[in-house]
Order: C-alpha cells, then structure tokens, then sequence
C-alpha cells in the first residue's frame, strides 16, 4: 500500500526516522512526501467560523502551523483521489513497530466494505472498545491526522467540497465536521499501531 508522508521539510531527523521505519515494512509499496505550504484552501474568517461549526467544535482562527498541515492533508487527498486506490496518510512525527505496521495492511483486508476512513493512531489516547476495526458512530469521529487511511472516493468528495468551500478549524476538526455532516462511515483500528513522537516528548510539539 502506498503511503503519503506529510514532511515539514525543516524537520529532517523526523524524515529521517519515519522512512527508515516504512522501509523496514513488506507491505509499503511506495513512500510519496508531501512537503507543500501553499494550495488553493481558503480559510473561513472568525465570523464564518462561528456562523458554520457547532459550539463544541474549537471556533477560533488557525494558527500557522495548522494551515500549514491543512495544505498538506488537502493535497494528499487530492493525489488519492487522482490514483484511484485506497492509500495510507502519515505525518512525520509518528513512530511504530514495522511488523505491527505490516499486520495492520495485512488485515485491512478484513476492514468492512461500508468503510471510508480508517484511523489507526493512538493520538491523544482515544480509543474504542473492542480490537481489530470498530465502527465509530460517536460524535467525535476523528482521532489526530497523523495515521489514517482512506478510500480514494472519500478523498475525492473532500477534495472537492474544500476546494469550493472554506476550511474552517485545525484539519482534525474540520474533518470530524464534515464526517458528521456527510455520514461517513469511519472506523477506528484497536489498539492503535503508532505514537506521535510529539506527544511523548521524543519531539518537540510545533503546536
């Protein structure tokens, strides 16, 4: 399976890191990284933003940094969607076990057919109940966007809804926004496989 690796391109060690770990992995096809600042995004003002997310969504500007991420993520999905095949989305700070990461594509083959998205971190030790792929009807559907995978006609519908609309909170956020307003159907991977390397102090937090 393809993975696309979101790089801020200044961080060389977490590059560095990250691919040797997917090279140690039999079931990484191709390694893509995505290290662009700027797209086409337009990004809601304060007054759009309370007028459009619901109150317990963060209703504030974004920072730099989280724009930054959000031309990245958009852009990545914009190169699934063009692919045509379902790829796996990784941002540089994450740190896994290859073998752990190689059973995880091994059994994405068990993943129900009803599937779009499939978050398979541990960010911010969210979690469901049960192991393997669990169905998320929660309200929050989103665990950070560090380690996902997604079905490239998800990545086009996003593609093309952010490209006429406006992106409105931190990518997270933005996503879980859209998936409740779409009905997606996302599923979470128990236990999650990777840790975010700026979560556990082995780097430091650009938030």
């Amino acid at each position: 399976m393809k993975v696309y690796l979101i790089h801020l391109k200044t961080l060389k060690d977490r590059r560095k890191r990250v691919i040797d770990l997917l090279c140690e992995c039999e079931m990484i096809s191709e390694i893509e990284l995505i290290m662009t600042e700027q797209s086409d995004l337009k990004f809601a003002t304060i007054e759009e933003i309370l007028d459009t997310l619901p109150e317990d969504f963060p209703r504030k500007l974004m920072t730099k940094g989280a724009a930054s991420l959000c031309h990245k993520q958009y852009t990545a999905f914009k190169k699934i969607a063009e692919c045509g095949e379902p790829a796996i989305i990784l941002e540089d700070d994450v740190l896994f076990n290859p073998a752990q990461f190689d059973q995880f594509i091994q059994q994405y083959n068990e993943i129900p057919s009803d599937w779009e998205c499939c978050f398979f971190g541990t960010g911010c030790n969210l979690k469901l109940d049960g192991t393997g792929f669990i169905k998320n009807d929660n309200r929050l559907k989103t665990k950070c966007t560090d380690s996902f995978v997604m079905h490239p006609q998800l990545a086009k519908v996003l593609y093309d809804q952010m490209s006429s609309d406006k992106v409105y909170t931190a990518i997270d956020w933005d996503l879980n926004y859209r998936f409740l307003t779409m009905n997606t159907n996302v599923y979470w991977y128990e236990p999650g496989i990777t840790v975010q390397g700026s979560l556990t102090g082995i780097y430091e937090s650009l938030c």
